[in-house]
């Protein structure tokens, strides 16, 4: 999709507000001037395991980075008086307390019936001022957010209140207009929604995948005979590295859980002279084990963003060397039914670890040759690249939107100037 501009006949008028310049035809609001009531505090009860015959349970955990409800982990609630703080049409819930004071939930229909929690504040929108998804739209701006830095500034943690709430400024065209805006950017978060739904389609496919693969029980074109049992010491070696004595231009890093690769640690900065603890290199084509999480996952590759950085001796380097791929091998510790059976042969109590020693006496099943590896690998690897391409695509419309709102929403940018070509 993309918006084009025609020059204006008319050049529009601003006029200066203490929201900064808007156009000379539209209005600045409290949100308290434009909602249904006052402001409105969930329900202080706990959360319960999802009943399908229950009300489902909206906490600040389940609004997302978007502003949308999160289905991750759905709860339910059970309380007498729930139904007083079930969400209906026109209703944008806020988070009032913590790291994430200021994100909005606009409430859909097609989530359900939903309970807001305690630390949500309800604002009834009046749809004969305000289009709903115009205020909801608004609070993803950068004014906003300037905003909700400025006033939750407290000692402790931040938060509104719903009298602050009540003084946040809006400015507010013409209800026509916000009704037009709102559909332009709908049609944004339209295509965002089609492409993650697809991205959810492809990495359950790859689930499917890897599950059939890895497993021998479907078989690609042209490969038969028997898989060898073997150990994962049988394909590789742990590598001898001497620490670091200096740690100038290099960056830490560390292995993301659940198959999420390898990233830098920026929160904790390496400082040899602080802990004591050893860091080696670590170089591109080394697999990377997290021994206390490979059980969920901690595992990763490096690649030539990461090669020469390091990671401490918590992590464990693991070099291919025979009888397999390095590519296969990735993919098949990265079978989630596998990793979580690693868990077994760690050892420890509380906080379990696998040795070094235990990693390489783990059992694997490998096709028989290095060809039926390499393209069980090439069909993983073509399924990532859908996936990465989706992601990117996602990303790249929803840059697109937080640009187009910047413009619309403070009407640096009219609808008179626009038109849409999906």
């Amino acid at each position: 999709m993309e918006i084009s501009s025609t020059k204006d006949k008319k050049q529009t008028a601003y006029q200066d507000t203490p929201i900064g310049k808007i156009p000379a035809d539209w209005e600045v609001k409290r949100l308290g001037e434009i909602i249904k009531g006052k402001g409105e505090y969930g329900i202080n009860a706990p959360a319960v395991p999802y009943d399908k015959n229950l009300p489902k349970y909206i906490r600040i955990t389940d609004i997302d980075d978007e502003g949308n409800f999160s289905t991750e982990k759905i709860t339910s609630v059970i309380c007498e008086t729930a139904s007083d703080y079930s969400l209906k049409e026109g209703d944008i819930l806020f988070v009032r307390t913590g790291a994430t004071t200021g994100k909005a939930y606009l409430y859909k229909k097609d989530d359900g019936e939903l309970v807001f929690a305690g630390f949500l504040i309800r604002f009834k929108i009046d749809d004969k001022i305000a289009d709903k998804y115009f205020v909801w739209s608004y609070t993803k701006t950068t004014k906003y957010e300037n905003w909700v830095r400025k006033v939750s500034q407290r000692s402790g943690q931040p938060g509104l209140n719903s009298n602050e709430y009540s003084s946040l400024l809006l400015p507010l065209p013409p209800l026509p207009e916000q009704q037009r805006i709102a559909e332009v950017l709908s049609t944004w978060d339209q295509a965002i929604q089609c492409t993650e739904q697809l991205i959810l389609q492809k990495e359950q496919r790859k689930k499917w995948l890897m599950q059939k693969l890895l497993t021998g029980k479907i078989r690609l074109k042209g490969f038969s005979g028997e898989w060898k049992e073997m150990k994962i010491g049988d394909t590789g070696i742990i590598p001898q590295k001497t620490a670091i004595t200096k740690i100038e231009n290099h960056k830490l890093l560390t292995v993301r859980l659940h198959t999420k690769g390898i990233e830098f640690n920026e929160r904790d900065k390496p400082i040899l002279s602080k802990t004591g603890r050893p860091y080696y290199e670590r170089y591109k084509g080394e697999i990377l084990i997290g021994r206390q999480n490979i059980h969920n996952g901690g595992i990763g590759l490096i690649t030539e963003e990461f090669d020469g950085h390091i990671c401490s001796n918590a992590i464990t380097s693991f070099i291919v060397t025979r009888n397999c791929t390095t590519e296969y091998l990735l993919y098949y510790l990265q079978y989630p039914r596998y990793y979580q059976m690693i868990e077994n042969y760690m050892g420890g109590t509380g906080q379990k670890e696998l040795s070094e020693k235990q990693f390489l006496e783990i059992p694997i099943r490998l096709p028989n040759t290095i060809e039926e590896q390499t393209a069980i690998a090439e069909v993983l690897q073509t399924a990532d690249k859908e996936i990465e391409l989706l992601k990117a695509k996602a990303e790249k419309l929803k840059e697109q939107k937080k640009g187009l709102m910047q413009q619309l929403l403070t009407g640096r940018m009219r609808l008179n100037l626009i038109t849409i070509n999906k």
